[in-house]
């Protein structure tokens, strides 16, 4: 009965955290908000060497080009991590977790299954 009930608590947990998951899934980032960090980030970096140009004078076009290179990297890797459900190279591998955890249950039924069968045998002996 124990057992029973700790598989259920732990189900329901499981239900909870797929829940959790499907959310994330499905909400989208607002468009609005994606076009408007294009246009703030190339506005900051066409901006960005008239304020840099009296210091660094001829290194301002390097400079600019790696904190550019920098900021929309950033801001792909955002868009990139904003789905992290798939069979994209850069997605959770889901499938190797599911089945490490599948493996795993065997396991555990199979040590349990066998242990049980050591009880009855040592109790009718």
């Amino acid at each position: 009965t124990y057992q029973l009930i700790n598989l259920q608590e732990l189900l329901n947990i499981l239900v909870d955290n797929l829940g959790s998951c499907e959310r994330i899934l499905k909400t989208p980032m607002p468009l609005a908000y994606a076009i408007h960090l294009k246009q703030l980030l190339l506005v900051y970096c066409c901006l960005l060497p008239l304020q840099v140009v009296d210091t660094l004078g001829w290194w301002t076009g390097f400079m600019v080009a790696v904190v550019s290179f920098t900021v929309f990297g950033v801001e792909a890797i955002g868009l990139e991590i904003e789905n992290p459900f798939g069979y994209d190279d850069n997605d959770l591998p889901l499938d190797a977790i599911c089945n490490t955890i599948k493996h795993n249950i065997e396991d555990l039924i199979t040590t349990q299954s066998n242990a049980a069968r050591s009880l009855q045998d040592s109790i009718a002996n």
